[in-house]
């Protein structure tokens, strides 16, 4: 035994502490027992009160059960109403259906107009730039005109045409008739030396008829040999005649050649600068050992290249000063500059053998290269050193890194990493590594339960919040923050622990914790191995994925029940609205009960309830009323005149698109009526004015004090936060 009620007796151990200590014996028993019998006495008092309470309550519940039999009983049929209210929701639908037609129709119209304005806009500035009317009448007289214009332009392509077309047959004329004047001339010539050739024949034949004899024989071989010599020097000069024409003919084409020769071999030259440049790039000393290039010689610059018309004449000479021919490519490696013929070579070298580029590997290798870099510059900005990625050029790609100590090229800032992770892998062991892991994990757990803790409280408090707003039918929905169901074996068991302190957890709780979180993370690091350690944590650590919201239906006088789809389905018109949008409404309301009680508590809705029929929304609104939320609504057909809103302005925009101008209407509801400017007021500042008790403006007067001014310039309130800072 021990001072403070505990006991062993063999391997029996216990405890009964007692208020104050009591002697033992049977007197001390008997007083006992006369307590403990006049308590019991008080207690059987106490309940036959209440069975007399419980039964004469009964008596007025079977009043009231009879009551309700003969209420019931004498309650028409619902067969009608049933079939009215059928009647009610399908002319509802056939309703909703129509303003869904309305509104389609409302947006054509909308559309068509706007498309129309552009149209009309596109016209005048068509009819500015080009310094015509725009009027109805005076575009349809430029119309005939561009029409009659085009169809004149027609005749006078057509009348060039026929022009050219005549102009063709004249000169095909007038080189027939050239032609014609030359076979002329020529056959003039042939009848002048048939002319003379009669003459000299009447000749002869007159002097063969006065002459006769030895004289006569001797003329005529004369006459003979001398017609012969002419004839064959006719002939030798018609020969040459036709060879001068042909070597004349032969020396222009060469002329021709040449002058075409120089201007390809000029463009050639030109081509072959301009594919160097290009390939400059790709001759980068840090792209060279990539292809297990060897050469070392520098690419030379711009300014070291040739002329194109330079190295021509250059080559032009080289090749006529040769006894023979040369080598082509000998004779352009000479006019190119030093070392680039060997440069080429080692890339043709190093090239050699592999698989043909075509468009669709050079597309891929593009893409790849792109993918290689956007995972880059996501890891740099992963970090926290403010490493930036910047890449430059159109193939190849150049790709520098910004450091604190300048901009240094991706393979060199790779070497420095490489460097760094060696030295800090010599620092730090495995033993310490895993010291640190360790430590670090208890950290994330212990922040991860206090994080799931706040959570569960928020939940909570919005729980409580939907629960104390029923519906006006009695229903409340409730909200719950569970466990997922999806969770592996591992991310169920760390859940678990998880909730739990992690100082309650105690060294075994620890070690288990420790060896699933780590199991987690080399699992993750394994199917992504280019994830950073931080996204590792995020992934695996992520706490609010062990979780899903549920939502659960409350009834009156019945258990809570899960809000399923099939539930959901068989609620009215109104409690699914509610639903809906009680958890949103309940969620502004418990991101909003940290701040100041002063703070707005905006909710700003864009096409307001949209989709609900209009019985519904007062309900809806009212529930924002409840929860004390000031509401911020566009909406198309948007007029909130219920009296569950006890206050609310509306603000009507009309839009006049022919005068490029937005008018609005002030109105306000004040939880009975609308009030707007055509009660009594002036315009929509009048009434803002008698509402608010001030005239309402967009500037601030320079002597009001305590009021947070704008500075127009900017420069001054620069210069203040430096000088605060």
């Amino acid at each position: 035994m021990t001072t403070r009620a505990q006991y062993s007796y063999g391997p029996h151990l216990g405890a009964r502490p007692k208020a104050a200590p009591e002697f033992i014996g049977a007197t001390n028993r008997a007083n006992r027992r006369r307590a403990r019998l006049a308590e019991l006495d008080i207690e059987i008092a106490a309940i036959r009160g209440q069975r007399d309470e419980l039964a004469a309550e009964l008596g007025r519940t079977g009043d009231a059960l009879a009551d309700l039999g003969r209420a019931q009983r004498e309650l028409p049929r619902t067969a009608p109403v049933a079939a009215a209210l059928t009647e009610v929701a399908n002319a509802a639908a056939r309703l909703s259906a129509a303003r869904e037609r309305l509104n389609e129709a409302k947006a054509d119209l909308n559309t068509a107009i706007a498309e129309l304005d552009a149209r009309a806009r596109r016209l005048r500035r068509a009819g500015a730039d080009h310094d015509m009317p725009v009027g109805p009448g005076e575009v349809d007289a430029v119309e005939r005109a561009v029409v009659e214009f085009e169809r004149a332009a027609d005749d006078l392509v057509r009348n060039r045409r026929d022009a050219a077309t005549l102009n063709d047959d004249l000169a095909r004329r007038r080189t027939l008739i050239d032609r014609l004047s030359t076979e002329n001339d020529e056959a003039a010539e042939i009848l002048a030396d048939n002319q003379a050739a009669h003459a000299a024949n009447a000749e002869k034949l007159s002097v063969e008829e006065r002459v006769t004899g030895a004289a006569y024989e001797q003329i005529r071989d004369e006459i003979l040999e001398a017609e012969e010599q002419l004839g064959a020097a006719r002939a030798e000069l018609r020969a040459a005649n036709e060879r001068e024409a042909k070597e004349h003919d032969k020396l222009t084409g060469a002329q021709r050649d040449l002058d075409h020769g120089r201007r390809d071999l000029v463009g050639a030259v030109a081509e072959l600068t301009a594919q160097a440049a290009v390939f400059a790039p790709y001759a980068n000393d840090d792209l060279r050992p990539l292809l297990e290039v060897t050469e070392t010689a520098p690419w030379p610059g711009t300014s070291q290249w040739p002329a194109a018309e330079q190295a021509t004449a250059a080559l032009v000479d080289r090749l006529a000063s040769e006894d023979g021919p040369p080598e082509p490519l000998d004779a352009i490696s000479a006019v190119l500059p030093n070392g680039v013929a060997a440069i080429l070579d080692a890339f043709t070298a190093a090239t050699r053998g592999g698989r043909a580029v075509t468009d669709g590997v050079l597309k891929s290798a593009v893409d790849r290269t792109w993918s290689a870099y956007r995972e880059f510059e996501n890891a740099l900005k992963a970090g926290e050193d403010g490493y930036q990625a910047d890449m430059t050029g159109d193939a190849p790609f150049v790709v520098d890194v910004a450091t604190n100590e300048g901009r240094v090229p991706a393979a060199a800032f790779a070497r420095k990493i490489a460097e760094d992770v060696e030295n800090q892998g010599i620092l730090l062991e495995e033993r310490e590594r895993t010291v640190l892991e360790d430590s670090l994990l208890t950290a994330l757990a212990q922040q991860i339960h206090s994080r799931v803790l706040a959570a569960k409280d928020l939940v909570n408090q919005m729980d409580a919040d939907t629960k104390s707003k029923p519906m006006s039918s009695g229903m409340a929905i409730g909200i719950g923050w569970v466990r997922s169901d999806k969770l592996t074996e591992q991310q169920a068991t760390v859940s678990r622990l998880l909730d739990r302190d992690a100082a309650n957890l105690g060294p075994d709780g620890l070690a288990e914790l420790r060896g699933l979180l780590r199991a987690m993370i080399h699992e993750h690091r394994a199917s992504n191995p280019r994830d950073t350690y931080r996204e590792v944590l995020g992934s695996v650590l992520d706490y609010r994925s062990w979780h899903t919201f549920e939502l659960r239906m409350l009834r009156p006088g019945g258990p809570p029940e899960r809000l399923t789809r099939k539930k959901h389905s068989e609620m009215s018109g109104g409690e699914k609205s509610a639903a809906i949008h009680m958890p949103l409404f309940a969620a502004a309301n418990a991101l909003y009960s940290s701040s100041k009680a002063t703070c707005p508590r905006m909710v700003a809705l864009d096409e307001a309830f949209a989709g609900i029929d209009d019985k519904f929304k007062p309900e809806l609104l009212g529930l924002t009323v409840r929860f004390d939320l000031d509401l911020f609504m566009t909406g198309h057909d948007l007029w909130v005149t219920y009296p569950t809103v006890p206050t609310i302005a509306h603000y009507d925009m009309q839009h006049d698109k022919a005068a490029h101008a937005l008018s609005t209407l002030l109105a306000l509801w004040d939880g009975e009526q609308l009030v707007d400017a055509d009660a009594g007021y002036a315009g929509n500042e009048d009434l803002a004015a008698e509402l608010l008790g001030f005239r309402p403006t967009r500037h601030v007067p320079a002597d009001v004090g305590e009021v947070l001014a704008m500075n127009v310039d900017g420069d001054d309130d620069d210069e203040a936060d430096e000088d605060a800072e």
